[in-house]
């Protein structure tokens, strides 16, 4: 038999999505699609376009708070299991970005600009959407190298400001004061997790662990005392 070709090297540098990232990624992009895939039908008039907007602001606001939320996680989960997600951190940091320009242009276009600079709600969402869209543009391997490390490490502390400024937007909301709340829970695990005492502890548990992945139960069987095992068969 004629013997099958050897597989080609992927690029150097280059990482592929692992399937759970992929899927994470599509679910994070599908109301972003769909506020696109009505653009046409809006600039023809077929529907409303204050119906658009307000669609397009419907879709963009929550997808853009958990996409968010998502890409914050990305440095506490590789404390947690030692795995590193760059391609899929890129992605999210392009998804939100878009999220930040269709809440934006959706304000403009039903809203007076004139209000931002007068409200602290409005100007806390402004400062964030602001912020997001040069992390973005660096979020690739080109203006990394282009920057140096340091800078673009520092240029990146800004996702610290845009999650305080998104949270103290959600504080602000008149009369939703349990939003503040879902910005605490989104947030919290990962602001707690990036504290120097606790991801030290995470650090040193994992290496008694062998370097492996904490949230595996052979794992979490070696490092909690009392801890179940596995369960003896019937006989």
């Amino acid at each position: 038999p004629t013997p099958s070709p050897a597989p080609r090297p992927r690029a150097a540098g280059r990482r592929r999505l692992r399937r759970g990232e992929r899927v994470v990624l599509a679910l994070a992009a599908l109301p972003l699609a769909i506020v696109f895939a009505a653009a046409p039908v809006a600039a023809a008039w077929l529907v409303d376009s204050h119906d658009y907007w307000k669609l397009a602001l419907a879709l963009a606001e929550n997808p853009g708070l958990l996409v968010l939320a998502a890409l914050f996680a990305i440095t506490p989960i590789t404390t947690l299991t030692g795995r590193r997600h760059v391609t899929l951190r890129m992605y999210l940091g392009i998804l939100l970005a878009g999220y930040a320009t269709v809440n934006t242009v959706a304000f403009l276009a039903e809203d007076d600009a004139g209000r931002i600079l007068g409200d602290p709600f409005l100007l806390a969402g402004a400062v964030a959407a602001a912020l997001i869209l040069p992390l973005a543009a660096t979020s690739n391997r080109t203006a990394r190298r282009w920057l140096g490390a340091r800078r673009w490490r520092g240029l990146h502390r800004l996702t610290y400001v845009i999650v305080a400024a998104m949270t103290l937007h959600l504080f602000l909301l008149p009369g939703e004061p349990a939003e503040g709340l879902e910005a605490v829970v989104l947030f919290g695990p990962s602001v707690a997790l990036r504290l120097p005492p606790i991801r030290d502890r995470v650090l040193a548990r994992r290496a008694r662990a062998g370097g492996a992945s904490l949230l595996r139960r052979p794992t979490l069987r070696r490092i909690l005392p009392g801890a179940p095992g596995p369960q003896e068969p019937t006989p």
